[in-house]
């Protein structure tokens, strides 16, 4: 007995799906490039509002670039170690960040920035 045949033509092709796959993964990437600026801009207003000691602003600003690096890289791995890099920095300042609106603005938005990144 034959099998019933399927029209199948109106399903993407595996390019169509790998173009789709990427142009997700480029709005996440610009999601939380979006959300990283916010961060650098929380590091800044942190540094000028006598929040953070020259190093610690240093240090900050050493891990937020380190995970824009990852970023525009792609590699997801590389992304994760730099998210918890610059998460586990901002924790070790929590208290000293919670005394100040702008340290509060910080950890908001490494926050958001945790919240935009790729899944991976």
């Amino acid at each position: 007995m034959p099998l019933p045949s399927v029209n199948v033509s109106g399903l993407p092709d595996a390019s169509a799906l790998a173009s789709a796959a990427a142009g997700a993964a480029s709005a996440a990437t610009g999601a939380a490039m979006t959300a990283l600026d916010a961060v650098d801009a929380a590091i800044t207003a942190n540094s000028t509002s006598a929040g953070l000691t020259a190093d610690e602003t240093s240090s900050l600003t050493q891990l937020s670039g380190a995970l824009r690096t990852a970023l525009g890289s792609g590699d997801t791995s590389a992304i994760q170690t730099a998210a918890t890099n610059l998460s586990t920095k901002v924790d070790s300042l929590a208290s000293k960040l919670a005394a100040t609106p702008a340290g509060k603005q910080l950890t908001d938005a490494i926050a958001a920035l945790k919240a935009a990144l790729p899944a991976g």
